[in-house]
């Protein structure tokens, strides 16, 4: 399927911020997002302007509960991108959990 495909893809070119931001989403996708936490921090730490993987990894710091990670994650991303709508979007939603 998709992670192993860029399980590979990591084990291939591990320098790839792409490819662990990816690797990252399939997990999330997958419900395991403490895990996608390690391969956002890893694209991250590979290309800190990655506004994707802030985003990515706010959503996920969001389904874990961290709010605060999470907004700041995604502050960060639209720090980045102002036009990021995904981004805003859950943003949004942060603020609201947050708040209610």
């Amino acid at each position: 399927g998709r992670l192993a495909a860029l399980d590979r893809a990591v084990a291939v070119d591990p320098d790839s911020a792409w490819a662990h931001c990816e690797r990252g989403d399939a997990l999330r996708a997958a419900d395991r997002d403490r895990e996608a936490l390690d391969a956002y921090d890893r694209a991250l730490a590979l290309d800190p302007g990655y506004a994707s993987a802030y985003a990515s990894r706010g959503a996920a710091h969001h389904r874990l509960g961290h709010l605060d990670q999470a907004l700041a994650d995604l502050d960060r991303a639209l720090e980045l991108n102002p036009s990021y709508a995904w981004a805003r979007e859950r943003r949004d939603a942060v603020v609201r959990d947050r708040v209610g």
